[in-house]
């Protein structure tokens, strides 16, 4: 069985509600006991906003992690367990009405789904930034033509990139939408000079600001992935050089084979992915567009390959629909 037929196999409709039955529960009863299963540091966050609840003391918080923090306090559980539960169950709310929106019999698409939910359930699915970040792609992919206001009001909020990443939605379907590329894309880049030169302090605090962070996280067990520029160079020409080099590094992440074989199945699923982006070049949707921006921002921020692939999960609601309507086109 080839790769095609693989991807056009087909399950009937009982197989299908009964598979999703079955998941549904096995993921509750995984998130259930999640603390017994992962290690401690996939909680650290939660676990401290949690005792800050408990304390109503926030002023160790930064303004994110504050407003992470209130958002959750609503709850006002004891346990971990208990925010997680209520929040799968508030996921659960959203994500079986995505799957009859998206109902497809095709089987990759029934494996991306339940990829998606496990992923979630991993990195998502309890007290923290993240789970806000889900929320954020939700209201995206619910009305894709406010991607830019969502994104900006949740970079005010708790995630201030995420104010970045909608400049840069504007800025791609400004684009994208005009006839002659290669002169706006002149254009464009005569306006991205000029503001360097206007203004490099900007330009140096958002270029320079991954390399910053991760200066004190080189010898953190939890930095195997680490992201740190290639060419340890001062000068802005070398902020731009740096920060191409290191979104093609998070397109293909081919380096993580040498940190060893486990990271195989994110590198073939990040190259797959980059090989989508790539053919979706000339769907000028508004949810492409958001993938394209989040791509574009990855390269400036993210600290490590985890932590990218982290911030992927959410979208993969996205992902997905965008598979789901190609299949509906017969491609």
């Amino acid at each position: 069985m080839n790769i095609k037929s693989l991807v056009n196999l087909k399950i009937d409709k009982e197989s299908y509600i009964l598979i999703w039955s079955i998941i549904i529960i096995l993921i509750g009863v995984f998130i259930y006991n999640i603390e017994n299963i992962l290690p401690e540091k996939y909680f650290y966050d939660s676990y401290s906003i949690i005792e800050a609840i408990k304390l109503q003391d926030y002023s160790h918080f930064d303004t994110s992690y504050r407003v992470t923090a209130k958002v959750f306090s609503i709850f006002n559980f004891d346990e971990l367990r208990s925010y997680n539960m209520v929040l799968y169950l508030i996921s659960l709310i959203f994500f079986i009405p995505y799957l009859y929106k998206n109902y497809s019999l095709k089987v990759h698409l029934l494996f991306f789904n339940i990829v998606f939910l496990f992923l979630a359930s991993i990195y998502l699915i309890r007290p923290g930034k993240e789970m806000l970040q889900l929320f954020i792609i939700i209201l995206c992919y619910q009305f894709s033509k406010l991607s830019p206001i969502f994104l900006i009001i949740g970079g005010i909020l708790f995630r201030p990139y995420l104010i970045v990443q909608g400049i840069i939605f504007i800025g791609l379907k400004f684009y994208l939408k005009r006839k002659n590329k290669v002169l706006w894309g002149i254009l464009i880049l005569i306006l991205i000079v000029i503001f360097s030169l206007k203004f490099p302090k900007i330009v140096n605090l958002v270029l320079g600001v991954r390399e910053k962070v991760n200066l004190h996280r080189l010898e953190s067990p939890d930095a195997r992935t680490i992201i740190s520029d290639w060419l340890d160079k001062d000068g802005m020409i070398f902020l731009y050089i740096n920060y191409f080099i290191n979104t093609l590094r998070l397109l293909f992440p081919v380096e993580l084979l040498v940190k060893g074989i486990k990271y195989f199945p994110y590198i073939v699923f990040q190259i797959w992915f980059t090989k989508k982006l790539w053919n979706w070049k000339n769907i000028k949707e508004d949810k492409v567009i958001l993938l394209y921006s989040f791509i574009l921002i990855g390269g400036i921020f993210e600290p490590d390959f985890g932590s990218f692939l982290r911030h992927t999960v959410p979208y993969f609601i996205i992902i997905q629909n965008i598979l789901f309507n190609e299949s509906l086109r017969g491609k």
